[in-house]
């Protein structure tokens, strides 16, 4: 009777268990990829645990993270698509879509800390299960609860003690592959309970394991987090990464930190003297202001709301395709409904870096840069023969055309960033060589990461604040973050034109700015507060461009031309 009673509550532990899941559970998906290799994904690590799944046709599709609250899923998803992969969604999974299955538990661990799965792989096959911030891995999987039990002390003589077997819907597990194990590869060796198959209790049985945990088999070479260039002036490290601030340097002069210490000392916060180093007293300073004064408190609000930071949203169902092409995956099929240049070029890209060279992507870049150039009125000559016949060997070549392709009357599709980021080293050799005959025509997708940075998403908040007319010119914002973009790719620093371009700028709106502020008591509060968020952003930038290995001079340059992309279309009066 001792014993049935036992019995009876052991499989009421069972079924508690399994009642105390959740009906729904949300993942989020990062999106869908030709080859899905963990070190392109390392810049997602610390927002929650990355697992994939495979697809038809080698797609591969990656995901972070298992939430029990919508709510949870919804907020890395948000930060997912700030590091880069816009198209991050939240996903709901029902218990009732799933079934239960036998695992052994091994262990929990927390998804901010680094798993030695090493530790793990003499257990047999694993999975993990995730919940929030943990990770509980487990092994598996058992045909019966009797499977399980009897190898469950073979699994506690290996060192898992606290090891126990449990009942899980399968919606909850995901397989360990290289890639969750952040690229570690298994070890190469047979686990053997017993040699005689009749004693072997223990069945791992991939036929009961849903088709979508099988391993990755993917294809082509398409990166998400490239090895950085070699160069420091090229694109950017940070580039296709979560947005760091840089660090602010103490030992440079500079007149930003000299203008940011005026208004600082206007308003109370700091006592030191003006010299134009941004020490200890200018940072402490800064920071007073921004919880005493109660215009920058509301700007700092009103920033963390804003849509889209200021970037002008893609217009046009091909240029939502072209941005998205690698991290949708309906973004191929739709591309197939058009047959303009721009389209048929990236149905090349999508063939060569699918299938390598061939006759069929030399017929569609032909054809794409005949179209995009013949018949057309060309107010410079192409810095190649259009009328040419192409065989594209490689990748460079492509990139290198793709770009003329864009630079061609009448397209009026942008560059998309990923080009950037997935071909990094192409690509800037591509934009060196193109940009010395750069055509006016030629447009990028905002890529950079300054419009996520806080002191200016509050100068861009207080500068829409400052524009009387609140319904911009959404072409002209486009073309600023194109402008943007270029400069955020700058291989070199500004030429003598851009610079007094830059210094003419800067110098006009405030000039402009300070009249206004003296007419007005609520002007002049306006303008102070837009003062510390311009001159604080102005110092961020320069930092950045000195990281990537500009002198101060040209990090100065280079900075005031980045703010007049931010802030200069809401700027016209002023300058």
């Amino acid at each position: 009777m001792q014993k049935f009673g036992c019995t009876i509550l052991f499989l009421l532990l069972f079924q508690l268990g399994i009642n105390a899941q959740n009906t729904a559970y949300y993942t989020v998906l990062v999106g869908t990829f030709l080859d899905a290799k963990a070190q392109d994904f390392e810049n997602l690590r610390k927002l929650g645990f990355l697992y994939t799944t495979q697809l038809d046709g080698n797609l591969t599709q990656v995901f972070i993270g298992g939430y029990s609250k919508e709510a949870s899923a919804k907020e890395v998803a948000s930060n997912v698509r700030k590091v880069g992969y816009t198209s991050a969604s939240v996903q709901q999974r029902l218990i009732e879509e799933g079934r239960n299955t036998t695992v052994i538990q091994l262990g929990i661990r927390r998804t901010d800390k680094e798993i030695k799965w090493e530790e793990f792989y003499e257990a047999g096959d694993l999975f993990v299960i995730l919940n929030d911030n943990q990770v509980k891995i487990v092994t598996g999987l058992y045909p019966s609860i009797d499977a399980a039990k009897k190898d469950l002390s073979r699994v506690r003589g290996l060192g898992f003690d606290d090891a126990f077997v449990k009942k899980v819907n399968d919606i909850f597990l995901h397989r360990v592959s290289s890639f969750e194990a952040g690229g570690l590869k298994r070890p190469l060796f047979d686990l053997v309970i017993e040699d005689d198959p009749k004693k072997q209790d223990r069945t791992t049985r991939r036929d009961e394991v849903p088709n979508s945990y099988s391993d990755v088999t993917a294809k082509s070479p398409v990166r998400n987090n490239p090895t950085p260039p070699t160069t420091q002036k090229g694109i950017p490290a940070s580039y296709g990464t979560e947005s760091v601030l840089p660090n602010i340097r103490t030992k440079v002069k500079r007149r930003s930190a000299l203008e940011l210490q005026k208004v600082l000392k206007a308003q109370g916060t700091y006592t030191s003297s003006l010299d134009g180093y941004y020490g200890k007293g200018t940072t402490a300073a800064y920071e007073k202001v921004l919880q005493q004064n109660r215009d920058l408190q509301k700007y700092m609000l009103l920033s963390q709301h804003l849509n889209n930071y200021g970037v002008s949203e893609s217009q046009g169902d091909l240029q939502n395709i072209v941005n998205n092409l690698i991290d949708d995956p309906t973004a191929p099929n739709r591309l197939e409904r058009y047959s303009t240049p721009v389209a048929n070029a990236y149905k090349a890209y999508l063939l060569f870096t699918t299938l390598g060279s061939s006759n069929e992507v030399n017929d569609l870049m032909n054809r794409a840069i005949r179209a995009a150039f013949e018949g057309k009125k060309l107010e410079n000559q192409p810095p190649f023969n259009y009328r040419a016949t192409y065989a594209y060997e490689d990748l460079e070549q492509l990139i290198l055309h793709i770009h003329y392709i864009h630079s061609a009357p009448e397209t009026g599709i942008a560059a998309p960033c990923w080009l950037f980021q997935v071909h990094p080293k192409e690509t800037a050799r591509a934009y060196a060589s193109y940009s010395s005959n750069a055509s006016e025509n030629f447009q990028l997708q905002a890529c950079d990461e300054f419009m996520y940075w806080p002191e200016i998403r509050m100068a861009y908040t207080i500068a829409a604040d400052l524009n009387p007319n609140k319904k911009i010119d959404q072409s002209e914002v486009a073309a600023a973050a194109a402008d943007r973009t270029a400069i955020f790719l700058a291989p070199d620093a500004l030429d003598s034109k851009d610079k007094k371009a830059a210094e003419s700028w800067n110098r006009k709106i405030w000039d402009g700015l300070n009249s206004w502020a003296s007419r007005d008591a609520m002007h002049e509060r306006l303008v102070t507060s837009f003062k510390v968020a311009y001159f604080q952003s102005q110092v961020r930038l320069e930092d950045y461009y000195m990281d990537k290995g500009f002198k101060s001079a040209e990090a100065e340059d280079l900075a005031l031309a980045t703010l007049k992309t931010i802030v200069g279309p809401h700027m016209k009066r002023f300058d």
